[in-house]
């Protein structure tokens, strides 16, 4: 069943909803995670589709679909507006809301390892030290279930987490924990424990 939301207006059609909600699932294409943020965030599509996950419907994305499943989403730009990877700190990359599907405390970037975003959750994670970042790499998914992220596919999911984070005045950091997981390795998302 497509929802082809072509307008954000269309996030409250009624015929938009009715198909919504007969879904068991829903796949979020890639692209740029900025039109689902511009089309379907903060709309009844959002409420809805967000109450059929909390009953059991299977979400899932690739790419873009994959950096819409936090609720603190990275656009893709940095603070001038273009993509870059160069920089790191506070401010230099730009975020907005997300879907929120994962817990409120992850944060997702994708294509992560063979396009070298690391400083891109090394910056967001500074201006949120509570949250803990997910870096899925291609032809690689997280699958999430129970609370229990578990990894599949041909790569790894790197994890960042901050809660020993000590930012200097200097904008640098330190105490920042790193796992690389790899296939059928898990992490504990409530406790951020890293399983084999």
């Amino acid at each position: 069943v497509p929802l082809d939301v072509r307008r954000r207006e269309d996030s409250s059609s009624p015929a938009m909803l009715a198909a919504a909600k007969r879904c068991t699932g829903f796949w979020f294409s890639g692209g740029d995670q900025n039109r689902v943020g511009d089309k379907i965030v903060g709309t009844p599509l959002q409420k809805l589709i967000l109450t059929r996950y909390a009953e059991g419907a299977g979400i899932g994305g690739t790419s873009a679909g994959a950096a819409i499943m936090s609720k603190v989403m990275l656009t893709g730009d940095d603070r001038d507006g273009k993509e870059a990877l160069t920089e790191i700190g506070k401010g230099a990359y730009r975020t907005r809301e997300g879907m929120g599907f994962l817990p409120p405390h992850c944060i997702v970037d994708q294509h992560f390892l063979r396009r070298n975003r690391q400083n891109r959750l090394f910056s967001v994670l500074m201006e949120h030290p509570d949250h803990m970042g997910l870096g899925i790499d291609e032809a690689t998914a997280l699958v999430v279930k129970g609370g229990k992220a578990t990894v599949l596919g041909e790569h790894g999911v790197m994890v960042f987490d901050p809660s020993g984070l000590k930012l200097d005045k200097a904008d640098g950091f330190r105490n920042m924990r790193i796992h690389l997981l790899r296939r059928g390795q898990s992490l504990e998302l409530a406790t951020r424990k890293a399983r084999p």
